[in-house]
């Protein structure tokens, strides 16, 4: 029996599990795709996988970058002193 040709090899749905396109986290991320290839270009984006034209984001990855993006909150603002002030 041939294999199906419409049908593609159980390896592929594992081999791209977890990953994401580019126009996908830009929609996510509420961004255009042109901003990703942006901070693609200036490394401060996540980091992709190129295959051809096509890029691809690891979801793992795209987490660990936001992680990374976290700010602490601010706390209460401290009380200003003046220079010799006792």
């Amino acid at each position: 029996m041939k294999p199906d040709a419409t049908k593609p090899p159980a390896l592929l749905p594992k081999l791209f599990e977890g990953l994401v396109t580019r126009d996908d986290l830009a929609r996510h991320l509420g961004i255009s795709t042109d901003t990703l290839a942006r901070w693609e270009g200036r490394g401060t984006g996540p980091t992709s996988i190129k295959v051809g034209r096509r890029v691809l984001y690891r979801a793992a990855t795209v987490n660990a970058w936001l992680r990374g993006l976290e700010r602490p909150k601010p706390g209460p603002a401290k009380p200003a002193t003046r220079p010799g002030a006792k």
